[in-house]
């Protein structure tokens, strides 16, 4: 058992201790807890191995864990090697769990080395990431909208020409040009109202 703990299980100490020593049982506390959870991965990896996937259920209510919580365990032991667990040990599991949704090591591992650099909470790691992820979202989102306006524009270019050329030939294209016109200022307005909200 953890020393932490055992320092832990006569009560709380009738003299008051110092902040440091509360902040460094505090994390000695959350160390132990991380290690449990990689332990706990580990472990729900090799039960799944030897046992079949079918097995975490039975195995979470043999040892009273709830069964979405190994599974997330488990999923971040497989995610992370050794080497990076050992390489960012300062930064709780949590941090991994967080770092781990963009299903890249390579992107995660960045992640981590931002949030252990800059000193971030877990929080401010989910924080970022979410205005990355919006960032980049807005991009894909002008690059749709601009090529839906490129072909838009590139068909009333070649109805234009075609009425041109043989006026009377096509009566409808005045009316469908019009229409696309509306659809090409409706789009614009659409993206100016898009950027406002971000």
């Amino acid at each position: 058992m953890p020393k932490t703990i055992i320092s832990l299980k006569k009560g709380i100490p009738k003299t008051k201790r110092s902040w440091e020593e509360l902040v460094s049982l505090g994390l000695n506390l959350r160390e132990d807890k991380d290690k449990t959870q990689w332990q706990l991965g580990d472990l729900s990896l090799q039960v799944e191995k030897d046992y079949s996937a079918d097995s975490l259920g039975k195995f979470s209510v043999e040892i009273g864990i709830n069964k979405t919580t190994l599974a997330t365990y488990r999923t971040c032991s497989g995610f992370y090697p050794k080497k990076t667990r050992d390489e960012f040990a300062s930064l709780g599991h949590s941090f991994f769990q967080t770092a781990m949704r963009n299903n890249s090591l390579e992107e995660a591992r960045a992640w981590l080395t931002v949030a252990h650099d800059n000193s971030w909470s877990c929080e401010g790691l989910r924080l970022e990431m979410d205005d990355k992820k919006d960032e980049t979202e807005t991009k894909k989102m002008d690059k749709m909208f601009l090529a839906i306006y490129k072909i838009i524009e590139t068909v009333v270019k070649k109805f234009k020409k075609s009425q041109s050329a043989s006026p009377g030939k096509f009566p409808n294209t005045v009316y469908l040009v019009s229409m696309i016109e509306k659809l090409k200022e409706s789009l614009n307005k659409t993206v100016i109202e898009l950027r406002k909200k971000k």
